[in-house]
């Protein structure tokens, strides 16, 4: 039997603003980041530490300077973040951390589903449009791509409707934790993405597995 694994996302830096949640492993589902963040809670109080009860091979992980913690949407998402809007975009950026256990599917499918979710204006396909990479982090395997153009994710899984969102930008991730694949998806507009894309690049690095 899969065992349990907490989320435990550490204050980081001097920002007193940010604080730390803990959230259990979930069931397998969608990572849809697209339900809007009004419906979730940023926390400012400090959370219960539950170290005890962190799996072997979880990962920790550190929110950056600036960023909300937020009650997850749903059982299939074990971290939330809200990253606040830049200069004159509308909305925030949202970043979620999902975990399957063992259910999330190959790389392959993963980015096709990404890829899918956006249109590009220049009639390329999404899929060419993409930039991947793959790196180590604390000795576990992550491979990350980045894609801009027009936003077009089912606003949820299987109602058919679609968002049509011009201008977005999304940074994930796959990261190979000992516990299993977390993903990482970072969305939002493309000037707030690329304003928060060193944290967010500064977070995926300080991912580590617990003991």
């Amino acid at each position: 039997m899969f065992a349990l694994a907490l989320w435990v996302c550490a204050s980081c830096g001097s920002d007193p603003s940010t604080t730390s949640t803990t959230a259990s492993a979930s069931k397998p589902g969608s990572d849809s980041t697209e339900a809007a963040t009004a419906a979730t809670t940023s926390t400012r109080t400090p959370p219960e530490q539950t170290p005890a009860a962190l799996a072997s091979g979880a990962l920790v992980c550190a929110p950056q300077h600036g960023w909300f913690v937020e009650r997850p949407l749903n059982a299939t998402r074990v971290a939330q973040y809200r990253l606040p809007r830049v200069g004159q975009d509308s909305e925030d950026a949202s970043l979620v951390v999902s975990f399957f256990s063992g259910q999330g599917g190959s790389r392959d499918a993963n980015v096709k589903r990404w890829s899918d979710q956006f249109e590009q204006a220049d009639g390329r396909t999404s899929s060419e449009a993409m930039e991947s990479s793959e790196r180590t982090v604390n000795g576990m395997r992550v491979f990350e791509v980045a894609l801009s153009g027009t936003y077009i994710a089912e606003t949820s899984p299987g109602s058919g409707e679609r968002y049509h969102k011009e201008g977005w930008r999304m940074l994930a991730a796959i990261v190979d934790a000992p516990l299993g694949p977390h993903y990482l998806k970072l969305t939002g507009p493309e000037a707030t993405v690329r304003e928060w894309e060193p944290s967010y690049r500064s977070f995926v690095s300080a991912l580590k597995a617990q003991p």
